[in-house]
């Protein structure tokens, strides 16, 4: 389950749950129709997500390549779900931020 909503200039994307194939599949198309054009900053909040596949990691490598890196921050991972990143090493090209 995926929420958009533009705030300012920014795109969030709050998603909840399971991020498997299946689920980003359902979500992609639409998420992609949001993106052309768009300019701003995108911010995949996933304080809710206990488990990303590989084609979520590549929706996040493809949205930073078309927006320029720095217009994308996942936002609130748990540990297990950073650790994904880290793995991917997404946390050397990407800005994860962990809330406090």
């Amino acid at each position: 389950m995926v929420q958009n909503r533009l705030e300012n200039d920014s795109l969030i994307c709050t998603f909840k749950g399971r991020q498997d194939t299946i689920t980003c599949s359902e979500w992609q198309p639409e998420y992609k129709e949001l993106l052309l054009g768009f300019k701003g900053k995108v911010v995949f909040d996933i304080a809710e997500v206990d488990y990303i596949s590989s084609l979520f990691l590549r929706i996040c490598l493809e949205t930073a390549k078309n927006l320029h890196v720095q217009s994308l921050r996942i936002q609130d991972p748990t540990p297990e779900v950073r650790k994904m990143f880290e793995i991917a090493g997404f946390d050397r090209i990407m800005e994860i931020d962990q809330s406090v």
